[in-house]
């Protein structure tokens, strides 16, 4: 019995690996960390006024924090990043219902963060430091659900 072209899809995709910040995981992963990566770069090239509107250029320091952030985790999809009107960097996870947004700023000192689900509860912020490995993990697991 021949097979259908679903079947023979099915059969041959790769299956996907968990994202891992530089991990030489699946081509898909390595694809989506090459692509934050370039982002934050673009991101560091941004001239005051980036946005029209008289934002500040990013600070190199919080794009250095946010590449350390990403090398520290150990497992965890690829995050989008954005730059900040007042010159820092924030991180986010949109997964299903649940978001966390990490913001790196200087003026701030210890990156910040919240989290929300769109299930009604209220949302929590607090303070992170990138050394603090089971926070990092507890948020990125709540987000994902794991």
């Amino acid at each position: 019995m021949p097979e259908t072209t679903t079947e023979r899809i099915t059969q041959t995709a790769p299956q996907a690996a968990e994202p891992n910040w530089l991990s030489g995981g699946s081509f898909y992963d390595q694809c989506a960390e090459e692509e934050l990566a370039r982002r934050l770069d673009e991101i560091q090239a941004m001239d005051e006024n980036w946005d029209g509107q008289g934002a500040s250029a990013v600070n190199s320091d919080c794009i250095s924090y946010a590449k350390m952030f990403c090398r520290r985790s150990v497992s965890y999809p690829v995050p989008k990043a954005n730059p900040t009107s007042d010159g820092g960097v924030q991180l986010e996870w949109h997964v299903d219902d649940r978001s966390l947004e990490i913001e790196f700023d200087i003026a701030n000192g210890q990156p910040v963060y919240i989290c929300w689900d769109r299930n009604g509860a209220e949302p929590v912020e607090g303070e992170i430091t990138i050394e603090d490995d089971q926070k990092v993990n507890s948020l990125i697991s709540w987000v994902t659900g794991r």
